[in-house]
């Protein structure tokens, strides 16, 4: 990840670290409860949503360096 200061991007990575172990755990706990209330059908679904969902949060950085640097390209090539 790139920032103006070295330090910010470790700070920003260890922010982003957490959130997602904080997500992992929130996603388990989501599909326990789902479990319990859902029936076979509705809980696979919900179980799909919430996995892409949790995985699409743990690669925010990925997808988010990806976007930039598209747009720094499209930037560039204007010019």
């Amino acid at each position: 990840m790139r920032t103006s200061h070295p330090a910010l991007g470790i700070v920003i990575l260890g922010i982003i670290k957490r959130f997602g172990e904080k997500l992992k755990v929130s996603s388990a706990n989501q599909v326990r409860r789902l479990n319990l209330v859902c029936k076979n059908d509705a809980f696979l679904n919900a179980f799909v949503n919430t996995q892409l969902v949790t995985q699409f949060l743990i690669n925010i950085e990925d997808i988010l360096t990806k976007s930039f640097n598209e747009f720094e390209r499209s930037f560039q090539i204007r010019l």
